[in-house]
């Protein structure tokens, strides 16, 4: 059982969220469904989170205004209030990227703060929701507004039944418990009488984060179709289907779950990016810093110089380069023709030999008019894939493309790099975020300046 550490998020109007946060890795922000209790939540993940999803997470958890921790007696239970709960949590644990992953109630949650701040979540995860409350006739939700006023905290066999069909008796006992930790029967009654109100519908088509729906076909509480209108109206989102009639899902579709999201976020590039930020924050963590240098125009000065000459001017970058990674404790992986890949345990020696080699290739090309040396660095952080002395991934290969993008003499690297050199003397000049080649979101880009 996890142990996690429960904490308060103060929300602008005051109300204090309780919130906790277990492991570290990719961040993974959870929005509960229509009730919660944080520490129930948390004790469910085990301790070591980087067995979940196939890479290491950090799972934070809240309890919404008016459930578990969070305080109660609230009376303000819109969507738009809400989401201001979850900026409140992200600014506490100091959030700059993260997943948003959703259940139920907390998918609508979840989609109108992706669609309020595009920049910080890199992907959302969302099962069992739905874009506007009003799911069931009227006279079905009364009946349950009762059963949750007469029955609450006692495992009512009725919720029990259209929650989780076929629960097993531990299973009914922790929805009990979840009853009893999470609200009492009048505030539960409140939030539900809130559910028909949330509406997100009129910003679907806004969602621009890749987005994963899963949803069960026999679900009681919020119909199939409801998962349906998400997966047709968010744009290029993926929809998985879950054979059962469960809303709270069983350990075996939990599984597959876990196994379905732990692919999709792995194939996402900017995901892959993120993991490798949060890698390199990790205590310990074997991180290589990767430079490319690429010489540019070097058919144009075949064709200009003559094949002797432009061999010479190469011989000249592959000398500088080749003795500045050396000054610097980094390793020549390999040639690539037109320059050199090479990898460094230190971020600062692997930015340092960048701008050394355009120094010194600066002070030949001032001896050598018309024979000048013009090349572009590339630099990125991760933990790439070693095999047969070379290196593989998306870490090798994002360092590889700022090596081939812009003008030569400019010295360029991710936000990976730029943040493992905070407090490092360096400076740099944001570029924007820019399309690369292989990767399906922009890329944020900086340039080292002296």
């Amino acid at each position: 059982m996890a142990k996690a550490k429960i904490e308060f998020a103060v929300a602008p109007d005051g109300v204090r969220i309780a919130c906790a946060s277990l492991g570290e890795g990719l961040p993974i922000v959870v929005m509960p469904a229509w009730i919660s209790a944080v520490e129930v939540i948390m004790d469910r993940y085990p301790e070591d989170t980087s067995r979940l999803y196939g890479f290491p997470v950090q799972i934070i958890a809240m309890d919404k205004r008016g459930t578990g921790m969070s305080d109660s007696d609230i009376g303000d239970y819109t969507v738009e209030t809400r989401t201001r709960d979850i900026e409140a949590v992200v600014e506490h644990f100091g959030l700059s990227q993260f997943v948003l992953q959703g259940a139920s109630e907390g998918v609508a949650m979840s989609i109108r703060y992706a669609v309020d701040h595009p920049d910080r979540v890199l992907a959302m995860v969302l099962s069992g929701g739905y874009a506007h409350g009003e799911l069931r006739p009227a006279s079905v939700q009364d009946a349950l507004l009762r059963v949750i006023r007469a029955e609450w905290g006692m495992g009512a066999e009725f919720l029990d039944n259209m929650f989780q069909p076929g629960a097993t008796p531990a299973e009914s006992e922790s929805f009990r418990t979840m009853q009893l930790r999470a609200a009492s029967a009048e505030n539960a009654a409140l939030l539900w009488e809130a559910m028909p109100k949330m509406d997100v519908s009129d910003v679907l088509d806004d969602v621009a984060c890749p987005t994963l729906i899963s949803h069960a076909r026999g679900d009681r509480i919020v119909p199939y179709d409801a998962g349906l209108e998400l997966a047709r109206r968010i744009p290029g989102a993926r929809f998985h289907t879950f054979e059962s009639d469960r809303h709270n899902p069983a350990q075996q579709d939990l599984a597959e779950w876990r196994t379905l999201v732990g692919g999709f976020l792995a194939e996402l590039p900017h995901v892959s990016m993120a993991l490798d930020a949060a890698a390199a924050a990790a205590p310990g963590a074997a991180v290589q810093t990767i430079l490319f240098t690429d010489l540019a125009g070097s058919t144009e000065l075949q064709s200009r110089l003559g094949d002797q000459k432009a061999h010479q001017i190469l011989r000249a970058h592959d000398a500088a380069a080749r003795q500045s990674i050396n000054d610097f404790r980094g390793r020549e992986i390999k040639h690539t023709g037109d320059g050199l890949m090479a990898a460094f345990d230190s971020a600062t020696d692997a930015v340092q030999c960048a701008l050394t080699v355009r120094r010194d290739l600066m002070t030949y090309n001032d001896t050598h008019p018309g024979e000048e040396v013009l090349v572009r660095f590339g630099l990125n952080a991760g933990e790439p894939i070693a095999e047969n002395d070379d290196l593989f991934g998306l870490s090798v290969t994002l360092a590889a493309r700022l090596g081939d993008w812009g003008e030569p003499g400019r010295v360029r690297c991710s936000n990976v790099v730029r943040e493992l050199l905070i407090g490092k003397g360096f400076e740099f000049e944001p570029l924007g975020a820019i399309e690369l080649k292989g990767f399906e979101a922009p890329v944020a880009v900086f340039e080292v300046t002296e």
